[in-house]
């Protein structure tokens, strides 16, 4: 009987480290593409973005974001992000892991206005997150491995 434990509980053990292993570099490859326009930072002011998504279980969603175009913030120079969004109602703070750690948005983030979903892709910002400010999010940013 304790062999079959301890088979099972290795068994566990190495899908565990295989799923954090391609949500971490190859869950691209298994997201949804999308594409969207980024409005604000300043008067003028828009990128175009595009990434793959990828919601868990627990309401976490995933994006992979690789086009130099695409910036949070006009100023910032990584554009290779592996990006986590925390749903606020079940994560009481973002808990962002420091492992590629880049930033993180320091308040709750929603969707808004200044995303403005394009088409010739597979899905919508809005089946990810809801519709504007519907529902909230803890934002981690990851370097994402080359």
């Amino acid at each position: 009987m304790k062999k079959h434990i301890l088979a099972l509980a290795a068994a566990l053990l190495l899908l565990t480290v295989i799923t954090g292993a391609v949500l971490a570099k190859g869950g691209a490859l298994n997201g949804i593409f999308v594409r969207f326009d980024q409005l604000g930072w300043e008067p003028g002011y828009y990128a175009y973005c595009e990434g793959y998504f990828m919601e868990t279980a627990n309401g976490i969603v995933h994006e992979w974001r690789n086009n130099p175009e695409c910036k949070y913030h006009p100023d910032m120079t990584a554009t290779a992000l592996h990006i986590v969004f925390k749903p606020v109602a079940k994560f009481p703070v973002a808990d962002c892991d420091n492992a590629n750690f880049f930033g993180q948005v320091p308040w709750p983030w929603t969707l808004d206005t200044t995303y403005v979903d394009l088409d010739g892709d597979d899905a919508d910002l809005r089946d990810f997150f809801g519709q504007d400010g519907e529902r909230y999010y803890w934002v981690c940013m990851y370097h994402m491995d080359p």
